[in-house]
């Protein structure tokens, strides 16, 4: 696999930006995206890119899909979402039934009138 790619891959799956990523190494966010499209870089810089990404250079090069999955951080999130997204489904259902329940003891209220 092209090693700009597996760049940008250990890159988002950390969920940093070109511009976040060039700060931690020191370079800009241009020299990142021009790294990413080229695969193109020198030894000290992709170590530090490596460091910064919490991936060794072995992994790097390789493109060990084991080390960084570019879409962990998308994928957990995905996960809380719909975790979150069951939790309001029996929120709603719990709120429809209470309203319910307070239509029924208005109408026997109104009534007794």
């Amino acid at each position: 696999m092209h090693l700009g790619r597996n760049i940008k891959l250990a890159r988002v799956a950390k969920g940093y930006t070109q511009d976040d990523l060039g700060e931690k190494v020191n370079r800009s966010r241009t020299l990142i995206s021009y790294i990413e499209k080229t695969g193109k870089v020198n030894f000290y810089t992709l170590r530090t890119i490596c460091e910064a990404l919490d991936v060794t250079l072995e992994d790097m090069e390789t493109g060990d899909r084991t080390t960084f999955d570019p879409q962990g951080p998308y994928l957990l999130k995905m996960n809380g979402l719909e975790e979150e997204n069951e939790r309001l489904k029996q929120e709603i259902k719990d709120l429809r039934s209470f309203i319910s329940s307070q239509k029924q003891i208005i109408s026997a209220l109104q009534k007794k009138k």
